[in-house]
């Protein structure tokens, strides 16, 4: 039982100026407000321009956490501290007032979610199939069984089953634009019915320098009506292929995204009715400079980075200390903060001034274990449409102590977002704790 996270605009924006403008009247504020739901964070505050870091006093408003602020200066920083059974994350983002005011909207908040249940048969023995509609999703075990969707958001969705096999994935059943009240129980999923559909499968060459490296290639299915589901994955050096929706099975709207990774560097290609494809994977991540600030705690470090050409929209870094509990630091900063300079420089801010934060919060001295950089393509703080033909790439370095050298990372999930979700419930919690 799993429910997806997501953060889209919200917000009132009052005649912002674009970074690097020069106002030439009086400025009028930008008003802010953040929606997180789930428990409450420890802690909220924000950064007007490079000024001082002031913290937001929350208002329950029915099922979200409200934060709201005005920003004079086209840029500024959100912060947020979650303090969890395991960890305690400081999450931290540099970004344009219009940016910031994109952050949260408190979606998965809103009255109407629903709780929807079912029963699926047809599966494969020993393999997982998924069952997914509107931000719910439960995996099924075996050859048949019961499932539960848990936060299914209101309106028209699609549903989509899909059935485990040895390579990910190989029927689906598609029942499209579903809107259904609070407790349905959705009629039998049956993957042996003439309503399951078989994927088909074609080719991808792998557009690489020749360092005869294996990479990774996934894909999945994204329908008009936020329907998603897993497709295949596949291994390959230079050629592989993935499976999607056979033309026939497609409307309007509905895509697929096949996914490459390669020690560090990370390709999304969207594309219609599947068709083979050549994917070229952009250049290796710069390795960044990793300083500290302060050695006392809260231990406060910066992490510098060359500006690369083909990663100019976004840039993080994250670091990490302890074990259990772990103390997490992870930071973002968008092209409009940066301007036009050639690198990206992330500090982790000096909050020891600020009312409210405490120093316990922070990364304890002596007890930092490692750090990782992301550059990315794309500005995942914009609205994003999937549209055939789009391309989207990053690339990141880790090391296993601030000390070592950087080795590219492995284990990068295949479209992640540096950023509090709008919720923090029991999937972050447990992924939080696994790392």
């Amino acid at each position: 039982m799993r429910a997806f996270q997501c953060t889209r605009v919200v917000a009132v924006m009052l005649g912002i100026a674009a970074c690097g403008d020069t106002p030439t009247g009086p400025v009028t504020p930008t008003e802010v407000t953040l929606k997180l739901c789930g428990d409450a964070p420890a802690w909220v505050a924000f950064q007007d321009g490079d000024g001082a870091w002031t913290e937001v006093k929350g208002v329950l408003t029915g099922t979200a956490h409200t934060y709201t602020f005005s920003m004079t200066s086209p840029i500024g920083g959100v912060a947020v501290v979650d303090t969890l059974t395991c960890s305690v994350v400081n999450w931290v983002v540099y970004g344009t007032a219009a940016e910031l005011a994109q952050l949260y909207s408190g979606e998965q908040c809103g009255s109407g979610h629903k709780t929807i249940t079912g029963s699926l048969a047809g599966g494969i023995a020993g393999l997982y199939s998924m069952v997914t509609l509107g931000g719910g999703w439960d995996p099924v075990y075996g050859e048949s069984g019961s499932f539960t969707l848990e936060e299914v958001a209101p309106g028209p969705q699609d549903l989509i089953a899909a059935r485990g096999s040895n390579f990910g994935h190989d029927r689906v059943i598609i029942r499209r634009g579903l809107d259904l009240p609070n407790d349905a129980v959705i009629p039998l999923l049956d993957f042996n019915s003439a309503e399951a559909i078989a994927l088909d499968s074609a080719t991808v060459s792998i557009d690489q320098p020749p360092n005869d490296v294996t990479s990774y290639v996934t894909s999945s299915i994204e329908t008009a009506n936020r329907g998603w589901a897993p497709g295949s994955i596949s291994t390959a050096k230079t050629t592989s292929w993935y499976r999607g929706l056979p033309a026939s099975a497609m409307i309007p709207g509905d895509v697929h995204r096949i996914s490459v990774s390669t020690l560090g560097r990370y390709v999304d290609t969207y594309v219609g009715s599947i068709a083979n494809l050549t994917v070229s994977l952009g250049p290796v991540a710069a390795t960044p400079t990793v300083t500290t600030l302060s050695s006392a705690t809260p231990v406060r470090m910066r992490m510098t980075t060359p500006v690369q050409a083909t990663y100019a929209k976004v840039a993080t870094a994250g670091f990490q200390a302890g074990t259990r509990p772990r103390w997490i630091v992870n930071l973002a900063m968008t092209e409009g903060y940066r301007g036009n300079t050639d690198s990206w420089i992330l500090d982790v801010p000096d909050f020891g001034s600020t009312s409210g934060y405490d120093a316990s919060w922070g990364i304890p001295a002596g007890t930092l274990r490692s750090w990782s950089s992301q550059v990315y393509d794309w500005n995942f703080y914009a609205k994003f449409v999937p549209t055939p033909g789009l391309t989207r790439r990053r690339a990141g370095v880790s090391s296993t102590s601030a000390a070592a050298s950087a080795m590219p990372s492995l284990s990068e999930p295949g479209s992640r977002q540096i950023g509090r979700p709008a919720a923090v419930g029991a999937p972050e919690i447990q992924a939080l704790c696994s790392l």
